[in-house]
């Protein structure tokens, strides 16, 4: 598949996910180890050198991931990834499940290390 239909496809997922979020509530900031996207943002902010895991509500088939040199996505199980942070920049990542429905759409922002 050329490079052109792939980011077709990529578009196109992006723009039907708003309809299938499945984030529910009004949180604010990062996505924490651990967190339900139920109760997540619909965009996590990443430091360089700290990973998070995400949990699902349900079994995801396959995610996509945006810009593989902004994160590396680590499947833990069916329902959670680890997100490595690998450089500064933004990326997304769609989940689709295993009868092609989106998930959830989650915007990533990935940020330098703050000094202490």
């Amino acid at each position: 598949m050329s490079t052109r239909k792939i980011l077709a496809v990529f578009a196109a997922l992006a723009v039907l996910s708003h309809a299938a979020i499945a984030i529910a509530g009004d949180t604010i900031g990062p996505v924490r180890a651990g967190m339900d996207l139920r109760t997540a943002p619909s965009s996590v902010t990443l430091e360089l050198g700290a990973g998070s895991t995400v949990m699902l509500e349900r079994p995801y088939n396959t995610v996509l991931l945006g810009n593989p040199d902004v994160i590396e996505v680590q499947t833990q199980n069916e329902r959670s990834v680890l997100l490595k942070p690998l450089s500064p920049g933004s990326t997304n990542l769609v989940f689709i499940d295993e009868r092609g429905i989106v998930i959830t759409n989650l915007a990533i922002l990935v940020r330098n290390a703050r000094t202490i």
